[in-house]
């Protein structure tokens, strides 16, 4: 399952918090094993092959930031608000 979607699954209350933060560190070493991976390539080749790939390594990397930043904020939500206060998803009824 992906990370976005574990953040959506806990902060609908569908998910353990445990199972997700076991897999949280998981997909932390994916990302550091990504970035070892490109700084490799980038020492093996001298030419400028590095370069096709950079722009999308950072998107990478821009987007798993943006996701973990989200997953504290569901994370702050959920320690700092009663369940009065939680927010209640109701189906859309179609017409």
């Amino acid at each position: 399952m992906a990370y976005h979607e574990r953040v959506l699954l806990k902060f609908n209350g569908k998910i353990r918090r445990q199972q997700h933060e076991k897999q949280a560190k998981e997909d932390y070493r994916h990302k550091t094993k990504l970035a070892e991976s490109f700084v490799a390539h980038y020492h093996q080749n001298d030419n400028d092959e590095w370069l096709d790939l950079f722009p999308f390594i950072s998107m990478i990397v821009d987007y798993s930031q943006h996701i973990e930043h989200l997953d504290r904020l569901v994370e702050s939500f959920q320690t700092f608000h009663t369940k009065e206060n939680r927010i209640k998803f109701e189906p859309e009824k179609l017409e």
